[in-house]
């Protein structure tokens, strides 16, 4: 009776058909591993540190690096990259010397795992090792398997 008013729900079961089930009751954990068959959000920060950890990589040659990021679970099929990129939004890291990509690709998706190619503001040593890091609030790499 009030304008504007809020209705809120929770545990609710939908089902199709003219026979109801039990109630499912399913762990948050759980839920959350189905959603990420179909999607994943590898860049989440971290207590608030703008400099929160994607994944490690290696210097495939000295103007490109390849970062592993392994999937929580295997998704429903061979995700696409989505990703938000600008100036400074990354951090590739290798012995001791920061690039600052301004972009980032992807070098090869798997079900299980992906890699991402950093090629743009990169001169390392082929071989080394280093990381990959979020700079920026804005910044943003996800897996997209959707139906």
């Amino acid at each position: 009776t009030t304008n504007d008013a809020t209705l809120e729900i929770t545990g609710v079961q939908l089902e199709v058909g003219s026979v109801a089930s039990a109630f499912e009751h399913r762990l948050y954990h759980d839920e959350l591993l189905r959603c990420q068959r179909y999607y994943y959000v590898a860049t989440l920060h971290d207590n608030g540190n703008v400099l929160a950890y994607i994944g490690p990589g290696v210097n495939w040659s000295s103007t490109d690096a390849r970062v592993d990021i392994t999937l929580p679970v295997k998704m429903r099929g061979t995700p696409s990259l989505e990703k938000v990129v600008g100036l400074n939004y990354f951090r590739y890291n290798s012995h001791g010397s920061n690039f600052d990509p301004d972009d980032v690709a992807a070098a090869e998706s798997h079900p299980t795992r992906c890699m991402i190619q950093v090629t743009d503001d990169f001169n390392g040593t082929q071989g080394s090792g280093g990381w990959l890091l979020m700079n920026n609030y804005s910044a943003k790499i996800a897996f997209n398997a959707e139906l």
